[in-house]
């Protein structure tokens, strides 16, 4: 995942260019298609690292001492409990405690 310092306002005072030209059709089903079928041989092995991995338990823990906060990547309806998870066994709505939705840690400016 990336964030653009600055958001789309920035790039365009860097001079960078924008491209607001219509997408044929044909390409966004494939772009679709070829993101929702893995390639057939991964180019990248993912490894476990057991220290940047806790447990749910561990996650409430730290967020009811203060000493850690959640950074939550949702949009603002399953944020907010106002839509539905894709998932049945995941409740609606952020975790109590230290969690702020990641539009919402940007600061002004969208940095």
């Amino acid at each position: 995942m990336a964030i653009l310092d600055g958001g789309l306002p920035a790039w365009e005072q860097q001079g960078r260019s924008v491209d607001s030209s219509a997408v044929a059709e044909d390409a966004v089903h494939a772009a679709s298609a070829a993101a929702q079928s893995p390639p057939s041989s991964p180019r990248y092995p993912a490894k476990l690292r057991p220290g940047a991995v806790v447990t749910m338990q561990r996650v409430r823990e730290l967020l009811e001492s203060g000493n850690a906060q959640v950074v939550d990547a949702r949009a603002a309806g399953r944020f907010k409990g106002e839509q539905p998870e894709p998932r049945a066994d995941i409740p609606s709505g952020h975790m109590r405690g230290r969690s702020l939705r990641w539009l919402v840690a940007l600061r002004a400016g969208g940095r």
